[in-house]
């Protein structure tokens, strides 16, 4: 069995972060490490993965929280007998942070968010530096890989400019007392305006509110913020012109019971370097409150286009709550909540309409294949999206190939006590835009008993690959899951 990644966690009830609102939280994540003693001494590199630093030591591996009032860093070498450290724990107002330097890089390969504290004397935990080997008067710094960094140093430089997130509070009157499934504050957000037309007669020409931007001229007065959140009964968005609002104004308050949801749609997509989530409100007005900025011409549509890495999970919330979800890949390949497999099921992770690659390694040439794998030499002869449901006592996988199969196939469904779940792999890995899920079947013919699209010849193994920034979560709830039921 392989041996398992080091891990390096912040929990979200650790006490340095208690009763603040979490913006990001980032856990065994790789990263480099550089400590410079001074000029004409050479730099000690630590976790380096890039040819033109060689590392002088183990892998190093970071988690990072923001808060809305502090940076916690911890950071663990690689090693069975390495504990996890923390690097520093440091509050907005405090008078050093202001030298501590933060900022990102996001270049066509490479997204990492960036730590320099010149004088790490100041910053370092006591016991870091000893183990660290960090000498007096050091500068240390830390480059850690997330595609998440730019959206980490804006979340950070915005509450330091503007003295505070837009964000709704659970303490907020509007969702008090409700089941609260998302709460997203500081998202970037652009709000489009297409006008309608009344009696045949365009009404581009209408008012418009300030905060929009048009399709024509693709222009906005102001950079507007948001904040969102969604309960089991409603959708809150609150969004703030940064130039011009004191305080986030509410632009929409929707009951999931109010027939106008219906008429709406949500759909998602993966940018590179984040998610997309949008919100189409068609006759907007019917949605829409009273406030002049968000005025919209009659019968005009207006799109809310949200960057948050959740988007997925959300388009499919509010999906499974009655609004109308448009898959950006044109392909739905889905898991619903009230599939019969997983009645009684309590559902720990659901991934839906997620394309994926599935790579075929044979023991010997020869054998029959599916279309639906690729090899080595060979790719695979169409695309493939993949649904995954992972619950408290089984796996289910489905597959559905793009422009062949009108519904989605069942591919893989077995409980975590079944003798064979203990061979299934369950891998991630970080890379620059996204997580990476491995799933491995080794002997697939074990899993797949099935001809056609899914056949695999004897003693093959077959290679699931799906992107997800769920990747490290559910490889590890997996594999505690495995360790339960089949204890050596």
């Amino acid at each position: 069995m392989a041996e398992e990644t080091p891990i390096c966690s912040i929990s979200k009830d650790d006490p340095r972060i208690a009763g603040q609102h979490l913006g990001f939280l980032l856990g065994n994540v790789s990263c480099k490490v550089k400590i410079h003693a001074g000029r004409g001494k050479r730099a000690s590199v630590l976790g380096s993965t890039d040819s033109n630093d060689a590392p002088d030591g183990p892998l190093v591996f970071a988690s990072l929280a923001v808060t809305d009032q502090r940076l916690v860093l911890d950071l663990k070498r690689d090693g069975p007998d390495e504990k996890e450290m923390e690097c520093f724990n440091i509050a907005y107002e405090d008078e050093k942070f202001q030298e501590l330097g933060l900022g990102f890089s996001s270049e066509q390969t490479d997204c990492h968010i960036m730590f320099v504290l010149q004088d790490s004397k100041k910053f370092l935990n006591a016991a870091l530096a000893r183990a660290f080997e960090v000498p007096d008067k050091a500068s240390f710094r830390v480059s850690i890989a997330t595609p998440h960094a730019p959206d980490i140093a804006i979340f950070v430089n915005r509450i330091l400019k503007q003295g505070g997130e837009v964000d709704i509070k659970p303490t907020d009157p509007r969702i008090s007392g409700e089941t609260t499934k998302f709460n997203l504050s500081n998202l970037k957000c652009r709000l489009e305006i297409s006008a309608g037309t009344s009696n045949g007669a365009s009404s581009g020409q209408a008012k418009r509110g300030s905060v929009y931007m048009s399709t024509q001229d693709d222009k906005s007065v102001f950079t507007v913020l948001a904040a969102l959140a969604i309960t089991e009964t409603k959708v809150v968005l609150d969004v703030k012109r940064i130039e011009k609002d004191a305080k986030p104004l509410e632009y929409l308050n929707l009951s999931l019971q109010n027939e106008l949801c219906k008429e709406a749609r949500v759909e998602f997509s993966n940018e590179v370097t984040n998610g997309r989530l949008v919100l189409t409100l068609p006759d907007a007005r019917r949605f829409l409150g009273d406030v002049p900025s968000f005025a919209a011409p009659e019968g005009s549509t207006a799109k809310v286009y949200l960057d948050t890495f959740q988007a997925p999970d959300i388009a499919m919330l509010l999906t499974s709550k009655g609004i109308p979800g448009v898959s950006s890949s044109g392909i739905d390949c889905l898991i619903k909540p009230e599939d019969s497999r997983l009645a009684d099921e309590i559902v720990v992770f659901l991934l839906n309409s997620m394309k994926c690659r599935l790579q075929l390694v044979v023991a010997t040439p020869g054998g029959k294949r599916g279309s639906i794998y690729e090899m080595v030499d060979a790719p695979s002869s169409h695309s493939v999206f993949a649904a995954l449901a992972v619950t408290e006592s089984k796996i289910l996988l489905d597959m559905q190939r793009s422009k062949k199969d009108p519904h989605p196939q069942e591919y893989l469904q077995i409980d975590y006590k079944d003798a064979l779940c203990k061979d299934i792999g369950f891998e991630f890995a970080n890379s620059t835009h996204t997580n990476h899920l491995l799933i491995t079947l080794p002997d697939a013919t074990r899993f797949l008993n099935k001809a056609g699209s899914f056949e695999v010849p004897p003693n093959s193994t077959v290679k699931i690959y799906m992107d997800s920034w769920k990747a490290p979560d559910i490889s590890m709830y997996v594999k505690q899951k495995q360790r339960n039921f089949h204890k050596e």
